[in-house]
C-alpha cells in the first residue's frame, strides 16, 4: 500500500520579529499565545476535497505532548 500525501504544511514566522496574539479564546493549546505566521506550503487532498492555501496566514504555538 502506497503512502498517500493527504496534507502538506510548512509555515514560517513573519519577518521583523515574533508577533503574538494574546489570550485567544479558541487557541489549539489552551492558555498559549499564538505566533503569527505565513504558510509557505498548505495543500490538502483527500475524500474528494482538494485545496491549496499556500501563502495565507497561519498561527503556531509551543506545546508539549505527554501521552
Amino acid at each position: 500500500m502506497a503512502l498517500k500525501d493527504t496534507l502538506k504544511l510548512d509555515m514560517e514566522a513573519i519577518e521583523g520579529g515574533e508577533s503574538l496574539l494574546l489570550n485567544t479564546p479558541f487557541a489549539p493549546v489552551p492558555g498559549s499565545d499564538l505566533a503569527l505566521a505565513r504558510s509557505t506550503k498548505h495543500n490538502y487532498n483527500d475524500y474528494g476535497i482538494e485545496w491549496n492555501n499556500s501563502g495565507k496566514n497561519g498561527f503556531y504555538c509551543k506545546f508539549k505532548y505527554t501521552p
